[in-house]
């Protein structure tokens, strides 16, 4: 590693001027970038563990409405709508677990870019502004 190191000031040192302020600014830009991008993944984990926090109290409060549908609940007709509110519990846990996965990929997807280093910047925007657009659509169906 010292040695790759040696050879890049090397290189560094027979360039021109201009050349090495241009590289100096395009370091300090993908440094700014990914630090931004780091921040972001912050944000994204955040709001990943609160995800799977709802998630998981939806299924807790699912399941103690199954509990308590099959101990008899209530009468004839209510165990009918329970059976209707547990099967839109059903959906809605089965759309959060598919949210929750989409979000994983995601931020394992950001996450092996920014170990990469930014070689890759190019893939990280499309990357980026799908997880935006994702986490838009959450919160507008309620998430």
């Amino acid at each position: 590693m010292k040695l790759k190191l040696h050879f890049y000031e090397q290189r560094l040192e027979k360039m021109a001027p201009s050349s090495v302020e241009q590289a100096l600014r395009e370091n300090i830009q993908l440094k700014v970038e990914f630090q931004t991008l780091r921040t972001e993944l912050k944000r994204y984990k955040k709001l990943l563990l609160e995800g799977d926090k709802a998630l998981r109290n939806v299924t807790e409060e699912r399941d103690s409405l199954v509990v308590n549908a099959r101990r008899g609940g209530g009468g004839r007709g209510s165990g009918i709508g329970n059976m209707g509110r547990e099967k839109e519990w059903e959906r809605e846990l089965k759309m959060r677990k598919e949210e929750r996965d989409e979000w994983e990929k995601k931020a394992r997807e950001l996450q092996r870019l920014l170990r990469n280093g930014g070689g890759e910047e190019v893939e990280v925007r499309p990357l980026f502004l799908s997880l935006l657009l994702l986490g838009s659509r959450s919160f507008r169906s309620g998430a």
